[in-house]
């Protein structure tokens, strides 16, 4: 509730206020309207219908038809996209973009470091997940495309974080947990992150990203999965090593 009044400050008095979160903080619609803004939520000012093959974006007055799915993995990204298209459609006026541009920004939309799969025998997951909702998210895309062998989580986390909410979220899908120390005034030890985490009797302990993922290089198996998370920072490690 915190977080959603502080980022409720970039609302403006008379102007619209997207917010693509189907179950948001009661602070974030409060602040909204105590400012005078012009709350647009999902699944109360416009919706998002799932098809066969595509879905459509409907609100009170336009409806589009036969969207793509977007590009980006994730059940959630549906939701991120049909906020995306409200804020369009009420730009419109100023900045028309047609519904083709809109199919064509679907289809090709990428983002590193989001549920970013880097294939091979041993599949590479990164995802800059750091708080306890985006590991239920991530959590559940885990899930939905699961692998023949097991799964290894290289987890690095910045201190102040919900360091047990967010394993605790991630946990149930977890065969192998290697924490990794970050760099930097607010990055966690390996071993402060154990503590904070709860994994301390179940984890392995690393210096870093690079010692962590050379553990895994040398134990997964074919078919294994590495998933690199916890921080921007443990990501951008992670791709810096050229997992």
């Amino acid at each position: 509730e915190t977080i959603a009044r502080e980022k409720a400050g970039i609302f403006r008095h008379g102007q619209p206020a997207v917010c693509a979160d189907p179950d948001p903080p009661l602070s974030l619609q409060q602040s909204a309207l105590s400012l005078g803004a012009r709350w647009q939520a999902l699944g109360e000012h416009f919706y998002r219908v799932p098809g066969d093959r595509g879905w459509r974006w409907v609100s009170d007055g336009r409806t589009l038809e036969d969207l793509p799915l977007p590009a980006l993995p994730g059940r959630h990204q549906l939701d991120n996209a049909a906020g995306v298209i409200c804020v369009i459609e009420l730009l419109q006026s100023r900045l028309p973009v047609p519904q083709e541009a809109c199919a064509d920004g679907l289809r090709s939309v990428a983002l590193d470091g989001r549920c970013q799969v880097i294939p091979g025998p041993v599949e590479h997951v990164l995802d800059v997940a750091h708080n306890r909702a985006s590991a239920r998210r991530l959590a559940a895309w885990l899930a939905d495309r699961p692998v023949p062998g097991q799964t290894w989580v290289v987890l690095g986390m910045l201190a102040g974080k919900d360091a047990a909410g967010f394993t605790a979220e991630l946990s149930t899908g977890v065969d192998h947990w290697c924490l990794a120390g970050l760099a930097g005034a607010r990055g966690l030890t390996a071993a402060q992150l154990a503590d904070v985490s709860g994994l301390r009797d179940s984890a392995l302990c690393f210096s870093g990203n690079t010692q962590a993922l050379e553990h895994t290089g040398a134990h997964a198996r074919e078919g294994d999965r590495v998933v690199v998370t916890g921080s921007f920072l443990a990501v951008a490690a992670a791709l810096a090593s050229r997992v």
